[in-house]
Formats: structure tokens, C-alpha cells, sequence
């Protein structure tokens, strides 16, 4: 049986989009707060950009692209990967990311993302698509609980 991955950018932000992007999330980050409609139009008003994976109408697949000017140009810092368990090793993922990065390839210097060093299959993913890993580390000074 073929299954039909649809993959666009979100521009919009329904209850029914929140509702699926919720579920995505809590198997991505289960201690995170769920998304509103309010917080998710933020995010789609704002220069990030949500990027979905759908299968008959549901979103199956995410990833944000948020931009980061540098002095020397345009990065994307790619956010928030995440497949539903039930459609994983399908390659939504791959197609998710290649389609989401031509999208703004135009003028980009890079692409960097960040991942558990746990998530090996992400990992594969990754330097399947061309990512290296990178010597820096990643400092977070938390201003919240959560």
C-alpha cells in the first residue's frame, strides 16, 4: 500500500493543526507545554517557519526553520524535527528537511541544527543529508523551569 505524504509550509494556524502538532510534540518533548492556536500564529507570523508532513489530511511530520543573520549572511537553525511514531522509517523525515531547506536555500550560508547525542537514527539522517558534526558545544542558561 503507497501512502500519500503531502509536505508544505504551515501558514496557518486551527485547532485542528494544534491539536496534531500537540501530539507531534509530546512525543518529541513530552515535558513541554502544549501549543495554542495563539502560540502557534505567533510562531507563523514571525520569520520561523513551520513546515508539516500530512497524510490524508493530518499532519504526520514538523520542523521549523528559524532564520539567524550572522555578519557574514543568513543562517537557518532547523528546530523541533519530529516524525509520528506510526510513520516513521518512511523517509518523511528526509523529504521533510530536503524540502523545507530548498525552500530557503537561496542565499543561505547554512543549515545547523542541534540533536540528542541518544538519537542515532537522527543522527544517520543528518550525514545522510550532508550535515557534519561540529566541534561546538551548546551553552543554555535557563530563565524558567521547563
Amino acid at each position: 500500500m503507497t501512502v500519500n505524504i503531502d509536505f508544505a509550509r504551515l501558514t496557518t494556524a486551527t485547532p485542528e493543526a494544534v491539536d496534531q502538532i500537540n501530539l507531534l510534540i509530546s512525543q518529541l518533548k513530552p515535558a513541554w507545554d502544549p501549543v495554542t492556536v495563539t502560540g502557534l500564529a505567533q510562531v507563523i507570523e514571525s520569520p520561523t517557519r513551520v513546515y508539516v508532513a500530512r497524510c490524508d489530511q493530518s499532519i504526520v511530520g514538523m520542523t521549523l526553520l528559524v532564520p539567524h543573520r550572522h555578519l557574514p549572511g543568513l543562517r537557518y537553525h532547523i528546530e523541533d524535527v519530529v516524525v509520528d511514531t506510526a510513520h516513521r522509517r518512511q523517509g518523511i523525515a528526509r523529504t521533510l528537511l530536503t524540502a523545507a531547506m530548498a525552500d530557503v536555500a537561496d542565499g543561505v550560508l547554512s543549515f545547523d541544527l542541534r540533536s540528542h547525542h541518544t538519537r542515532r537514527a537522527a543522527h544517520a539522517l543528518y550525514v545522510g543529508l550532508g550535515f557534519e558534526p561540529s566541534e561546538t558545544a551548546v551553552f543554555r542558561r535557563p530563565l524558567t523551569s521547563g
